[in-house]
């Protein structure tokens, strides 16, 4: 279930702790009876008659008076008489100030039916006074927007009210109240803040001591005053560590510097004093409070060793990094030009070194593509070189660092060892100077004491882990590898068939017999001629003759040249040699008879071994050409197939193959001596007989290089798109070929034909001489100017479901599924398996406080069970303790311009996913026995926030149409925003949040339209445009430009047009101020800093998102006052954005689930207030269920079963107020402040005007332009001008005329001069204008007016009869 998006109310039913769905009453009756349908609810469940009577009435003409509306004073009145027992959490009343009412909770509904918080909690929260009647033509107002929108009288049903004592205000108002909140939890660490920017560090010391390990102290003439000395007391420090991270994760060194000493620690490990390199830095007691500041400190705290304890310690770990962004960051589509600029900076310093005539030509053209931008000059990124740069005009040289980087052995940093301690010192330094300067830019920034107090908690998050995670790490690990190379071994095989048709019919191994046998052959071939001429040898030994020697050319022609010279001489003296003619003789030496008759027996014998050899000689030869035969006959069998590959490129066998390279099948062999010797091929050939595109797949090692991203396996797999072969192509990636007859199918649908002038640029000469086919590009979730790379990417699973995008090997299918179910893992498993753990071991003193002394059973024997289960190895006996461990997640508190907080691992880790490999991830944060985890999810916060401020034009909750969905709205009715979208495009609900949340940051209608093709391929480029462009006719409505109603165009006839003209009214102002706490814009945005209308988007959703942190910030500022006045045993653990968990001792989590509800409504109140609504509704006023767990995930029944999980983890417990308020153990013991009320009266308070109301007073709206922004149809704007000139003709605005020609405007007329006027605050009193703005009306003379042209003056005159 998805709490995140929708208000759930508490319904009268009996208390449970499981997720309560609670029933929606059927409404039978026509919208126009809803108002007696709500009315029947309310006598029947006798509830209490709401504060103003509602009337289906038509819009009355408004009058000119000022509107009224409750003012935002929230001072208690004197106690009633009426001392009814209430239903509360308390059995004695709780002890206050002033006197809480005790009665009966009664109902309470605004004047459209949004039910609001009973009377009891107003009466705390509020005021005793029940609020003013808003006035009465907004009332009206609203229902006509309400019904325009067919939304009046669609409320959800009515609910029990909801009463209990709360914990008492601090001061006479929530404002107030946050202040001194924040003041206090953020003393003294605001104070040393201050201090320390105030303050300067002593001198670098000019030696630094590298012979002893641990801290050494330095005084302020850089002398040494103490080594192995404790670590520093001081309570300002600026701090920086250094590691060899190729080697370890540890600190092998830091540096700190307070405004009195310097500090530095070298590990014991580097000076060889320890085998161990897992060395923790000491910082002293770690109830000290002090600050430290580093740039990136998350980083230098995650290597200090009192960190490592469930017991929050004293520190305040203060972030350069952060402060810089929220001042002076830059959003991120200012980053790419701010790099050229950089760039171009660099350039110019360079050439000032000398002359360079193509450097100057390059900066030259630089600047020609840079236009001049403003804001340039007051931004940068957030590294410490750049942010020293910017602010202090401090170069930084990184070139230390980089050398510790390349190190490989802690023995190559001892000998460099000062002068890298040197490099961490001067860091120090850098980061205080940087620190000095941002620190005051941050506090007038960002002013309330609450956005300063909450970052000390933002810094000091933690995670508990113990044995399992090392277990889901390795199984992740293992089950990725088994899959990856299941799917590796199917495309291997794939791939050596296509191989093949490179040798014809043979198979991979009959070919390789073949070759073998020929090689055995050639061996034996070898041997057996050896043989022959032994015997040939000794046969020529028997007769006589010289044994033969092989000779060189040169001695060849030396007997060639004696042979003419001397052949006469030669003749003579061998004239025995010559007899008579006849057939030959074999000359046997004069011997003796016996002799003779031996030697020609051997001759014999050798003549019949000679023709045996000669026989076994010709044999093998004989075997060898047969076996070369069948190679040559195979090749030439290969050839024609390749031929007809190439001859025949798109046919229904070769459309995937004529796609690859067949190049390259020459092999290579060695020179016969004889031409009836075997072919024998070169050793060292790579791959001989292999085409090159088989070839380019051992480029990097021998085995084969294959995965489903490699470009080859689409081709292996013989991908269809619709039917038709996948072809890749190097300018559109992959797309589809569809013949000429069969075009028309695609002449109507979204996807985008690829240009043939293009093609015929391809290197693949079968897609560029193709002209019996079109090429259609493959949907790309980037839009149609994105290619697709892979079709075997997750992405594009979906369309392999529904049958697009198919294959005749089912191991695409399973391809597929491998890479989606990897994908998750694939991504992450670095950031993963690198995640800094620290173990916690006793035996060295790292006792990081898990023990827990309890007289009670700790959790559930299940949950319990389950953790051993978790950690437990395969097969081996769980011991009675888990090993047990901490992250510290190194968290930038405020990372963007918006101020949220950003982390590469825990803050964008997915829930977990039954097909994706490692996805339990959260999971493995556990609480360890007699702790569990205690949080919530603010539901639809920033859509609430959106809402809230549309909601702050009407003064009353609910009256803004996207106001009434978000608080009123139901799923099953259909009448929130998701399933209005939802219905407006066609698609799911669930796809409809991506639009409305992309809408609400000020995504346009390019992203709707492109999110729409995403979501249906089968929708074209008109008719995505067309379905994006009625939703925001429905939602955003129209732009329209009246001058007599408004200086600037405004939208106006949707469900949100009051949001986004307010939203673009806050983007506007010269410094952009969040509407609570009065956050500023950083410089890089601000008005006068960029061109006029730029970045519009980047500050829409800065406005909303900024304001989500400004919720964030006020929760935890709650949370942490709460904590400490009623010593709950908790700490903040981690907060996702909207999300929110605690590590709670197993006793207290039910006081701290009570405690996250008040600090809820406490923060809900403070944004209803500052919008200028002094109410709250109750669907909204608690989180829909705290959840209470032993592990960390989104819900508490998400099983978070995975490939590599496959046990269930057995639910935790969820709870909503009704549950709370139901248990005793919940009960907060206000009996048992522990906070002295002196300590927060002493905090001086100045009363502040809101920021919404200083923008009302600067817009100066009026009831026409509101008239005029629900005005759906051109007729209803027309009235509303016609109202306004008849009614209020000194209200309407003008502007004068520029140049000469000026087209006349039937729409604005001009009177003389500038009559003053009353303008509305927040909460609708008049504001009397004494000094009108200048050039705010027209100060024309009437002679100056043009006539209309007679056309005109047709339509002028046809207008006013519409009118």
């Amino acid at each position: 279930m998805n709490r995140t998006l929708r208000f759930t109310r508490v319904a009268p039913c009996r208390p449970t702790f499981s997720l309560l769905v609670r029933p929606h009453i059927t409404r039978q009756q026509p919208l126009r009876t809803r108002w007696q349908a709500t009315e029947a609810i309310r006598r029947k469940s006798g509830l209490s008659a709401h504060s103003s009577s509602i009337q289906d009435e038509r819009l009355t003409v408004a009058a000119k008076a000022p509107i009224s509306t409750p003012s935002t004073s929230t001072s208690v009145p004197p106690p009633t008489s009426d001392s009814t027992e209430s239903i509360t959490l308390d059995a004695t009343p709780a002890p206050s100030l002033k006197p809480v009412n005790t009665k009966e909770p009664q109902a309470r509904f605004n004047e459209i039916e949004v039910q609001h918080i009973s009377d009891q909690l107003h009466q705390q929260i509020f005021g005793a006074h029940r609020p003013k009647p808003v006035d009465e033509r907004l009332v009206d107002l609203a229902k006509k927007h309400l019904d325009i929108h067919d939304l009046l009288g669609k409320q959800s049903a009515p609910t029990k009210p909801i009463g209990f004592v709360m914990p008492k205000l601090v001061g006479e108002s929530l404002d107030e109240h946050f202040y001194k909140l924040g003041s206090y939890t953020g003393d003294p660490w605001l104070g040393y803040a201050k201090e320390f920017a105030q303050k300067s560090i002593p001198l670098l010391p000019p030696k630094w001591n590298v012979k002893t390990s641990g801290w050494t102290k330095y005084g302020p003439d850089g002398k040494v005053i103490a080594t192995k000395c404790q670590p520093p007391e001081d309570e300002m420090l600026a701090f920086d560590v250094e590691v060899l991270y190729k080697i370890s994760p540890y600190a092998v060194m830091a540096c700190a510097a307070s405004p009195t000493a310097w500090y530095s620690w070298v590990s014991p490990w580097v000076l060889g004093e320890s085998t161990d390199n897992r060395q923790l830095i000491p910082l002293g007691d770690p109830s000290t409070k002090r600050i430290v500041v580093g740039h990136n400190v998350s980083y230098d705290r995650a290597r200090i060793a009192e960190e490592y304890s469930l017991e929050q310690t004293g520190t305040f770990f203060l972030d350069t990094m952060s402060l810089h962004a929220a001042v002076n960051g830059m959003c991120s589509r200012q980053r790419p030009t701010w790099m050229k600029h950089r760039k171009n900076k660099e350039l110019r310093e360079k050439l000032s070194e000398g002359p360079d005539p193509e450097l100057a030509h390059m900066i030259e053209q630089a600047a020609q593509e840079l236009e001049p931008e403003i804001w340039v000059d007051h931004s940068s990124i957030n590294s410490l070189k750049d942010v020293a740069a910017f602010h202090c005009n401090i170069s930084v040289s990184k070139e230390t660092r980089d050398m510790m980087g390349e190190m490989k052995s802690v023995e190559d940093l001892v000998p460099k060892l000062e002068e890298c301690l040197a490099y961490c010192a001067y860091d120090v330094k850098v980061t205080h100077d940087v620190y000095k300067k941002v620190l005051p830019r941050f506090l007038e920034t960002c002013p309330h004491p609450v956005s300063f107090s909450a970052l000390r908690h933002m810094g000091s998050l933690l995670l508990p882990v113990n044995r399992s995670w090392s277990n889901y790490v390795a199984n992740s690990e293992a089950i990725y590898n088994g899959l990856v190379t299941k799917v590796k071994s199917h495309l291997e095989s794939l791939t050596e068939q296509a191989a093949a048709l490179s040798f014809g019919m043979m198979t991979k191994k009959e070919r390789t017999a073949i070759n073998d046998r020929i090689k055995a052959i050639v061996e034996k071939s070898v041997e057996a001629t050896e043989v022959y001429d032994k015997i040939v040898a000794e046969e020529n030994a028997l007769l006589g003759k010289p044994p033969k020697t092989r000779r060189s050319k040169a001695s060849k022609a030396q007997a060639e040249a004696d042979a003419e010279a001397g052949a006469g001489i030669r003749l003579e003296l061998e004239p025995a040699q010559t007899k008579k003619k006849g057939r030959p003789t074999k000359k046997v030496t004069n011997q003796g008879d016996g002799d003779a008759k031996e030697k020609a027996e051997a001759l014999n014998k050798l003549e019949k071994r000679k023709r045996e050899a000669k026989k076994r000689v010709d044999a093998i030869a004989d075997e060898a050409k047969t076996l070369q035969k069948r190679l040559d006959d195979d090749k030439s069998l290969a050839d024609q197939k390749i031929k007809n590959i190439q001859q025949y490129p798109w046919s229904k066998e070769n459309a995937w193959l004529s796609q690859l390279d067949w190049e390259g099948r020459e092999v290579r062999y060695k020179k016969q001596k004889k031409p009836t010797d075997p072919l024998v091929p070169y050793a060292k050939q790579k791959l001989p007989g292999y085409p090159n595109w088989y070839k380019d797949l051992f480029k990097v090692s021998s085995d084969m290089n294959i995965s489903v991203r490699t470009r080859v396996s689409a081709l292996m797999l013989r991908l269809q798109w619709d039917g038709y072969p996948l072809v890749w192509t190097n300018k559109y990636g992959w797309t589809f070929r569809v013949p000429n007859s069969e075009v028309h199918r695609y002449s109507q649908t979204p996807m985008v034909q690829c240009d043939a002038l293009e093609l015929i640029k391809e290197t693949n000469p079968h897609v560029a001489t193709d002209e019996q086919a079109v090429y259609y590009k493959l949907p790309h979730n980037g839009g149609k100017d994105a290619r697709c790379v892979n079709p075997l990417a997750k992405n594009y699973q979906r369309y392999f479901e529904d049958g697009v995008l198919t294959s005749e090997f089912a191991q695409a299918k399973e391809a597929l599924d491998m890479n989606a179910a990897c994908s998750y893992w694939i991504s992450a498993r670095e950031r993963i398996k690198s995640q800094f753990v620290v173990w916690e071991n006793k035996e060295i003193g790292r006792d990081m406080g898990f023990d827990l002394q309890q007289d009670s059973g700790a959790q559930p024997t299940s949950l319990a069970a389950h953790s051993k289960n978790l950690s437990a190895e395969p097969g081996s006996e769980q011991s009675d303790r888990n090993e047990l461990g901490l992250i510290l997640p190194q968290i930038v508190t405020m990372g963007t311009i918006t101020r949220r907080a950003i982390e590469n691992t825990w803050l964008t880790a997915s829930n977990a996913k039954k097909n994706r490999v490692g996805s339990e991830l959260k999971a493995m944060i556990q609480a360890p026995l007699g702790y569990c985890f205690v949080g919530a999810d603010v539901d639809s916060e920033e859509l609430w926030i959106a809402s809230l401020i549309g909601d702050a034009e009407f003064k009353m909750h609910g009256g803004n149409a996207i106001g009434f969905m978000t608080l009123e709205g139901s799923k099953a009715a259909g009448t929130d925003m998701h399933s209005r979208t939802a219905s407006v495009l066609g698609i799911s609900r669930n796809n409809a949040k991506v639009f409305n949340y992309g809408r609400i940051y000020g995504a346009g209608l390019k992203f709707a339209a492109s999110l729409l093709r995403q979501f249906n391929p089968h929708v074209n480029d008109s008719q995505a445009n067309e379905i994006a462009g009625n939703l925001y006719t429905v939602t955003k409505g129209i732009k329209t430009t009246r001058k007599a109603l408004a200086e600037k165009p405004f939208w106006r006839g949707g469900t949100e047009s009051f949001v986004f003209n307010k939203l673009e009214e806050f983007a506007e102002q010269e410094v952009p101020k969040t509407p609570v706490l009065g956050a500023g814009i950083t410089e890089a945005l601000q008005k006068n800093h960029i061109g006029k209308g730029a970045f519009l988007t980047s500050r829409i959703n800065w406005a909303i998102q900024s304001s989500g942190v400004d919720y964030l910030h006020l929760l935890i500022v709650s949370m942490d006052y709460l904590i400490q006045q009623y010593k709950l045993n908790a700490r903040l653990m981690i907060t996702v954005h909207d999300e929110i968990r605690y590590i709670v001792q197993w006793d207290d989590r039910y006081k701290v689930a009570m405690a996250l509800q008040v600090a809820n409504i406490w923060t809900r109140s403070m944004f209803s207030q500052q919008m200028g609504i002094n109410d709250l509704p109750q669907s909204c006023a608690f989180f829909s269920a705290v959840d209470i767990d032993h592990v960390l995930r989104k819900e508490v029944d998400l099983d978070c079963v995975t490939p590599s999980n496959p046990d269930p983890i057995p639910p935790g417990e969820s709870v909503d107020m009704e549950g709370i308020l139901a248990n005793e153990e919940a009960r907060l013991p206000l009996e048992e402040e522990t906070i002295a009320a002196e300590k927060l009266e002493t905090i001086k308070y100045t009363p502040r005007v809101p920021i919404l109301e200083q923008l009302a007073k600067q817009s100066r709206s009026n009831i026409y332009q509101m008239k005029a922004q629900i005005a759906k149809e051109d007729k209803d704007l027309n009235r509303v001008i016609k109202e306004l000139r008849v009614e209020a003709p000194e209200l309407v605005r003008e502007t004068s005329r520029k140049g000469k020609g000026t087209a006349y405007d039937p729409y604005v007329w001009s009177d003389e001069g500038t009559d003053s006027w009353d303008y509305i605050n927040i909460q609708g009193l008049p504001i009397k204008n004494t000094n009108p703005q200048e050039n705010y009306g027209w100060n024309i003379p009437a002679v100056s007016k043009p006539q209309p042209s007679l056309r005109k003056a047709r339509q002028h005159r046809k207008l006013v009869a519409e009118m």
